[in-house]
């Protein structure tokens, strides 16, 4: 009986794993295309210079660091002071929020980076940059560093 309503509400089920009303949307492609940018020793690292298992090495820990960021900004500003203050409870930020250092984590970062591209590193600049494709050609947009 739970099967009918199911198929009734989100469509057929062709097996657990399968489920046509997850994959039936348009997918809506985006036309700004957003990355990180790593120059090391004045050089900007390109993709194809490493393998793709070496290059998601290289952008992972940046991404999951903006993640950390991101978490840190909205998290407690929106969610729990708003909650919080409505039973009048008043309370620390950092008890809800992950604690970064910016300085510790290029330092290791620039550690990290050597260790995967085997180069001695002297300088480390991390850019967050956008770019605009028109007609199957990326033009650039702007960059602002990851780190001020």
């Amino acid at each position: 009986m739970g099967q009918l309503f199911i198929n009734y509400k989100r469509g057929v089920v062709f097996s657990p794993f399968y489920h046509y009303g997850m994959y039936s949307a348009k997918a809506v492609l985006s036309d700004t295309i957003y990355m990180y940018e790593i120059t090391v020793n004045g050089k900007t690292l390109q993709p194809f210079q490493f393998s793709a298992q070496d290059w998601d090495k290289l952008t992972l820990p940046l991404y999951e660091y903006a993640i950390i960021e991101c978490h840190n900004n909205n998290f407690y500003g929106n969610d729990i002071e708003r909650l919080l203050n409505k039973v009048h409870i008043h309370t620390n930020p950092y008890n809800f929020t992950t604690q970064s250092n910016p300085v510790a984590f290029m330092a290791w970062y620039k550690k990290y980076v050597t260790h995967i591209t085997g180069s001695n590193v002297q300088s480390l600049d991390v850019y967050y940059a956008s770019y605009l494709a028109v007609n199957k050609q990326l033009q650039f947009i702007q960059k602002q560093p990851l780190f001020n």
